[in-house]
C-alpha cells in the first residue's frame, strides 16, 4: 500500500520523543529503530529527520537507524548519499541480518556502517566464523551486535570474541514495555 516511507517516520518520530525523555530524565540512551529501504533510499529521509530533530531540540541524538542488509542492494549509490546525510546528523547506521559473505563486507565498507547485527543462522557457524565476521567488522570498525543468544555458553563465546552487543531471551527476558533501561 505504499505506506512503508509513512511507517518509518512514525517510528522515528516515537523514537526521538523517548530519547528527548530520556535524556532530560539524565539517562543517556541509544534507540535502534528498524527502516525500510524506501527511507534508505529517500534523498528527502535526512531533511526531514533533522527538522524533527530540530523541532525536539536533539543534537547527538543516540539514534541507530536499522536497515536490512539484503534490502539495500537495489541501489546502493543513493543509500552511501543518504547514510552521509545521517551521519552529517550524527545518527548511526545499523545493518541487519549480516552473512559472513565477503560482498556483505563490501557493502559495509561503502556506506560506513557503524553497527552489524548478524543473522541468526550464523550463530551455528563454528567458532572461526564468527571470530572472523567480528574481526572484520571491527577492520572497518563497526560494532557488532549477536542476537537470539538462549545459552549461556554463547555468552562467553561472544563475548570473548569481541562482539559489543549480546541479545536475547537468555540475556533479558523481552519487557511488556519498552521504557525498560539497560
Amino acid at each position: 500500500t505504499d505506506l512503508l516511507g509513512e511507517l518509518d517516520q512514525w517510528a522515528l518520530e516515537r523514537a526521538i520523543l523517548t530519547l528527548k525523555e530520556r535524556r532530560d530524565s539524565g539517562r543517556e540512551t541509544q534507540v535502534f529503530v528498524r527502516q525500510s529501504a524506501v527511507s534508505a533510499t529517500d534523498p528527502n529521509h535526512a531533511s526531514w529527520l533533522l527538522g524533527k530533530l530540530r523541532a525536539q531540540q536533539m543534537v547527538g541524538t543516540g539514534l541507530v537507524l536499522d536497515f536490512r542488509l539484503s534490502d539495500l542492494s537495489a541501489n546502493l549509490e543513493a543509500v552511501k548519499k543518504n547514510f552521509a546525510a545521517l551521519h552529517e546528523l550524527d545518527v548511526a547506521i545499523c545493518l541487519s541480518r549480516f552473512p559472513e559473505k565477503t560482498a556483505a563486507f563490501k557493502v559495509l565498507q561503502y556506506v560506513h556502517a557503524d553497527f552489524i547485527s548478524i543473522t541468526p543462522r550464523l550463530l551455528q557457524a563454528d567458532r572461526d566464523v564468527i571470530n572472523s565476521v567480528i574481526k572484520q567488522a571491527h577492520a572497518t570498525k563497526a560494532k557488532v551486535i549477536v542476537g537470539n543468544i538462549d545459552d549461556p555458553r554463547n555468552i562467553d563465546l561472544h563475548r570473548s570474541s569481541g562482539a559489543h552487543y549480546l541479545l536475547g531471551a537468555f540475556i533479558q527476558q523481552p519487557p511488556d514495555t519498552i521504557d525498560y533501561d539497560f
